[in-house]
C-alpha cells in the first residue's frame, strides 16, 4: 500500500484550484442572480409605466395641454393600480413609495394622449400633481355642468342632492353598490343601494319597542361600534360587514333625531322638523354616530322636481314614487331614522301603499338600509356615476 503523503507544494496547488473553482462558482451564481434581478425590475417597471398610462388616461381632462404631471409610487398603489414592490433596475433595491413618476401629456383635453414617462425625473420644476376631485367638489361639478339634465340640484337648504328615476349616483364603497344621496347637512351622504334584511328598530322597550333611538335601540346598536352603542362590543354589521377601509372613510357625524308628529308634508317642511330642536316630548333631537338610516326628506327630494315641490310625500304613491331612485324595489317597506313625537314606541316608515310614509311600532321588522356620512378627504379616483361604471373612492 501507498501511504506517501501530500507534500507541501501539492498541497498548495490543491488550495489554489479549489479557490479558483469556488470563485469561478461564485461569480456565475453571482452573474445569473444579477440577470434574473434585472428581468423582475424590467417587468416591475413596465407595471409601473402601465399604471402611470392608466391614470393619465384616466384623468385626461385634467392634464395639461403639452404640460407635464406626476404622480408617486404610492398614489399608484392608493388607486388600486400597483399593488406589487418595485425594484429598480440600476441597484435592484426596493424603490420608496416616495418615487415620482412624471407624466407629460400632448393635447390631453383634446382626447390624444401621449404619454411621456419617466421614473423619478431630476428636474420635475413645471411639473404639478394632477388634483383629483373629492366628493363634494366632483358633485359641485357635476351640478354646474351642461350634462346635468336636472338629475342632481340645489335645494332650499343648499344641500346638494340627485333626483329622478334613474340618475348616475352609483359608488363602490364596501366593495358593495351604494347611491350617492348628495351633499347634505356639511358632508357627502351615501346609502346601500339594496335592504340588508328585516330588522327591529327597536324590540327591546316594551311590548312595541322603543323609539328612542340613543336608548340605544337595536338597529343602532346593530349598525354601530361599541364607543358609540353603549355596550363592551361592536355592533354586528359594523364589526362583521363593514371593511376597515370602508370605516376609514366613515366621518363620525350628529344627526338630528328631531320627533315628527305629521306625515303630511312636504319635503322641504320634513327636513325642517327632522332638525327641529324645540320639539314635544322628551326624546333626544342629537346623536352622534357613524351609521343611520333614511330621512323622510332625504326620500321626498330624491322624486322628481315636481313630485318634491308640490306633492306631500305620504302621497307619493299617486304619480311620484316611481319618479324617486330611493323606492325601494318592489315598493318595499323601509324604516326611517325619524320617531314620532309624543308616543313613546312608533317611529316612521316609507311604505308600499297609501300614506306613502306611515307610523309603525318601532318592534316591528321590515327593511333598512344603512346610511353614512364620508369624511371630507375622500376623492373619486374613477367612475363616472353610472350603475356600469359606479364612482371608485380614495384618497
Amino acid at each position: 500500500m501507498n501511504n506517501r503523503a501530500f507534500t507541501l507544494v501539492e498541497l498548495l496547488a490543491v488550495i489554489v484550484i479549489l479557490s479558483l473553482l469556488a470563485l469561478l462558482t461564485s461569480t456565475a451564481i453571482t452573474n445569473l442572480l444579477s440577470n434574473a434581478k434585472g428581468d423582475l425590475s424590467s417587468v416591475q417597471i413596465e407595471l409601473i409605466e402601465s399604471a402611470a398610462k392608466t391614470w393619465g388616461a384616466n384623468n385626461i381632462s385634467k392634464l395639461p395641454n403639452n404640460g407635464c404631471s406626476y404622480i408617486t409610487l404610492k398614489d399608484l398603489k392608493d388607486f388600486g393600480l400597483l399593488d406589487s414592490d418595485v425594484v429598480d433596475p440600476k441597484t435592484n433595491k426596493g424603490i420608496s413609495d416616495d418615487l415620482k413618476i412624471k407624466v407629460t401629456s400632448t393635447e390631453g383635453k383634446q382626447g390624444n394622449l401621449v404619454i411621456e414617462y419617466e421614473v423619478n425625473p431630476e428636474n420635475i420644476e413645471g411639473c404639478y400633481w394632477v388634483y383629483l376631485d373629492t366628493v363634494q367638489e366632483k358633485l359641485e361639478e357635476i351640478l354646474l355642468s351642461s350634462e346635468n339634465n336636472d338629475s342632481i340640484f340645489e335645494d332650499e337648504h343648499n344641500n346638494i342632492r340627485y333626483r329622478g328615476a334613474t340618475p348616475d349616483n352609483y359608488v363602490k364603497f364596501n366593495n358593495e353598490d351604494w347611491r350617492i344621496i348628495g351633499y347634505v347637512d356639511g358632508h357627502v351622504k351615501l346609502i346601500k343601494d339594496k335592504s340588508i334584511g328585516n330588522m327591529a328598530w327597536d324590540a327591546s322597550g316594551g311590548q312595541y319597542g322603543s323609539n328612542d333611538w340613543t336608548r340605544p335601540a337595536d338597529l343602532m346598536k346593530y349598525l354601530n361600534p361599541s364607543e358609540v352603542n353603549k355596550t363592551d362590543t361592536d355592533g354586528e354589521y359594523w364589526s362583521k360587514t363593514l371593511s376597515e377601509e370602508a370605516k376609514n372613510m366613515i366621518e363620525k357625524v350628529t344627526w338630528s333625531l328631531g320627533p315628527l308628529h305629521i306625515n303630511t308634508l312636504l319635503s322641504a317642511e320634513f327636513y325642517k322638523l327632522e332638525r327641529e330642536k324645540n320639539i314635544y316630548g322628551s326624546l333626544p333631537v342629537e346623536w352622534e354616530g357613524y351609521v343611520g338610516l333614511i330621512y323622510p326628506s332625504d326620500y321626498g327630494y330624491a322624486a322628481s322636481s315636481e313630485c318634491s315641490t308640490n306633492t306631500e310625500i305620504s302621497s307619493y304613491y299617486l304619480n311620484c314614487q316611481d319618479t324617486d331612485w330611493l323606492t325601494l324595489e318592489n315598493n318595499a317597506i323601509e324604516w326611517t331614522l325619524s320617531p314620532v313625537s309624543g308616543i313613546p314606541y312608533d317611529v316612521f316608515y316609507l311604505g308600499t301603499e297609501r300614506p306613502k310614509i306611515g307610523i309603525g311600532n318601532a318592534g316591528g321588522t321590515i327593511n333598512i338600509r344603512p346610511v353614512i356620512n364620508l369624511k371630507s378627504n375622500v376623492k373619486i379616483v374613477d367612475g363616472d356615476g353610472s350603475k356600469a361604471n359606479p364612482f371608485k373612492l380614495g384618497y
